[in-house]
């Protein structure tokens, strides 16, 4: 990340996703034809409980000086 950094001001922008439970769960409410997943065996419902995902806790940037 360092060569990114420019002087001044920087942004750091993070994007978090779902797990993959959760995307077939939410792809299973779908019409088949709309479904961007699949898998061959087995299978998740639309009202199949979601798993926790995503940042637990306080989330931290730590600068370290070399």
């Amino acid at each position: 990340m360092t060569d990114l950094l420019r002087d001044g001001e920087n942004d750091l922008e993070v994007e978090v996703c779902t797990s993959w439970v959760n995307r077939l769960v939410g792809d299973a409410a779908l019409p088949a034809e709309k479904r961007p997943t699949w898998i061959s065996v087995g299978g998740y419902k639309a009202n199949h409980p979601l798993v926790p995902s995503g940042l637990f806790g306080p989330t931290r940037l730590v600068v370290e000086r070399q």
